[in-house]
């Protein structure tokens, strides 16, 4: 029940930081405060249900219980950052570049906890990491390079590559070149950070940041994950058979040659663009926003869309309707194609208050 709890304060904390109403150095300390509390077997969230269950007694005084709370919640969290002295008016910039020659590299495995990660490939056969640190609470800058040197670990071991930064106070953007080669896989996990990566072959992606975008161009691979909680994911220009992408807050744009794709986002756009004829499925779903699939003009998709509150239109040749529904609150269309050429296309397409729109490739020429 604690890790519930725990989870939900640090989600409550990255809503803040999206609303704007604290910086993201704030927000890290509010993380590490939660780690202190719950050291102490204390819990932050009692603060958060105390708080609340004051706002509510006193409703009949206050019209703005949900403000009271907020400001409450954020006054006994800086008395809590007071106790274990944070500081983030003082930090020092440290750089450092890894090398290593012409070593074989299988995997890439790569862990930040605060900070972005950048990966291209490159002609050489040499590896490079660049790295861009900010360590905060600190002054000195040599007590600042021991602390970040102490705080990160690369190493390329058994043909794998392996970056972590994982301590809050330092934040460590990494540029990582490798070369051009195919890899069995590409994992990266971040905290807080943007990924980018351009110009990579792997048969396995697996990214995953809570608070940041994720950028991909020029990618190819059997398998690619792909996930945010708060930020947009676009994988353009790419080749992968199957690819699934997920945000809670963000637009999600797909470009290229696929097999099968998985899209959801609660809030935010889809963009889907298919360009191959042999794409078997496409599951898209969004809550608060409008989808649009574009087709290769020779597919012969078969499938469901549905939305509530939105329009539905599907502009193919091919097709026939076997069910439209046109309710005020609920509006649905199942079609088949006239051939049923194997393999056809699946499609799957839902939107909670948004439109739909599904189109061949030519129309948008």
């Amino acid at each position: 029940m604690r890790m519930m709890g725990l989870e939900q304060d640090k989600k409550r904390i990255l809503q803040m930081v999206k609303d704007g109403k604290i910086s993201i150095d704030e927000a890290l300390s509010l993380l590490e405060t939660l780690e202190e509390a719950e050291k102490k077997k204390e819990s932050i969230q009692q603060l958060i249900l105390y708080d609340e269950a004051k706002a509510e007694s006193n409703e009949s005084n206050h019209t703005s219980s949900t403000k009271t709370n907020f400001f409450n919640f954020i006054n006994k969290a800086i008395e809590k950052m007071k106790e274990i002295e944070f500081d983030f008016h003082h930090s020092v910039d440290v750089n450092h570049v890894f090398y290593e020659k012409m070593l074989d590299i299988n995997e890439i495995n790569v862990d930040i906890t605060h900070g972005s990660l950048t990966i291209y490939s490159w002609d050489q056969a040499d590896t490079r990491v660049e790295c861009m640190g900010k360590v905060y609470r600190e002054k000195d800058k040599e007590e600042a390079k021991r602390k970040f040197f102490e705080g990160i670990s690369f190493r390329i071991e058994n043909g794998i590559l392996s970056f972590s930064s994982k301590q809050k106070l330092i934040k460590t953007d990494v540029v990582l070149y490798i070369p051009s080669a195919q890899y069995e896989k590409i994992k990266a996990k971040l905290f807080h950070g943007h990924m980018k990566c351009e110009k990579l072959t792997a048969e396995e992606w697996e990214v995953k940041t809570t608070n940041g975008h994720i950028e991909g161009r020029d990618l190819k691979g059997r398998n690619g994950e792909f996930e945010t909680g708060n930020g947009r994911i676009s994988i353009i220009q790419s080749d992968m058979k199957n690819l699934e992408a997920e945000t809670v807050n963000g637009t999600i744009r797909t470009e290229g040659e696929f097999q099968e794709l998985d899209l959801k986002t609660m809030s935010g756009k889809i963009f889907c663009t298919a360009q191959n004829d042999t794409v078997e499925k496409i599951c898209a779903k969004t809550v608060t926003s409008s989808v649009q699939i574009l087709l290769n003009e020779n597919v012969e998709p078969s499938g469901e869309l549905k939305t509530n509150l939105g329009n539905i239109d599907i502009n193919f040749d091919g097709i026939y309707l076997t069910e439209d529904k046109k309710d005020f609150a609920q509006k649905k269309i199942s079609f088949q194609s006239f051939t049923q050429k194997q393999p056809s296309l699946l499609l799957l397409v839902e939107s909670k208050t948004g439109s739909i729109l599904v189109e061949p490739l030519k129309n948008n020429w």
